[in-house]
């Protein structure tokens, strides 16, 4: 019977600690939450370019606000992290060095012609669902850039790797 009191009173020990995250934990884990939702998405071979002028600057810009993020990331305290949020870190993480190294060293806009061709997408607009004057502007937006962009694809392209 002793036993099984012992054995009582160890579960029951064992079911009843508190697994709510520390003050520093919280924080940390809305930081994060924040972070991810504010996370802009990659600007990297041609994603998200149709509608900028694909200038040198632009490039640069973009490679600067990907330094940022992950500077801001990094000022996340990991070992305040447990489970879907520290694999969240580590994804979102990996998402950004992987977007670092393509614009600090790989640099597709010197390379991929394609990415200048940006003017394909038009029809996928058209084609689309939705207010029919809306698509009207957005392609006429699109082709509106589409001279400056190929012109800033003759300047930054050096070399041609498929």
């Amino acid at each position: 019977m002793r036993r099984y009191l012992m054995a009582c009173a160890i579960l029951i020990s064992g079911c009843s600690t508190d697994n709510r995250p520390s003050a520093e934990e919280a924080a940390a884990s809305a930081k994060l939450a924040e972070f991810v939702t504010n996370l802009s998405p990659s600007r990297g071979r041609g994603q998200g370019q149709a509608t900028s002028d694909m200038s040198a600057e632009t490039f640069e810009r973009n490679h600067l606000q990907t330094e940022s993020q992950l500077l801001n990331l990094r000022d996340i305290d990991t070992t305040l992290l447990k489970g879907d949020d520290l694999i969240d870190w580590k994804f979102a993480q990996s998402i950004l060095v992987g977007r670092q190294i393509e614009q600090s060293t790989t640099k597709p806009w010197q390379k991929d012609p394609r990415m200048y061709m940006t003017f394909t997408g038009v029809s996928g607009i058209l084609h689309a669902p939705g207010d029919n004057q809306k698509k009207i502007n957005d392609a006429k937006a699109r082709l509106k850039l589409t001279p400056i962009q190929l012109s800033n694809g003759k300047r930054q392209l050096k070399y041609f790797v498929p």
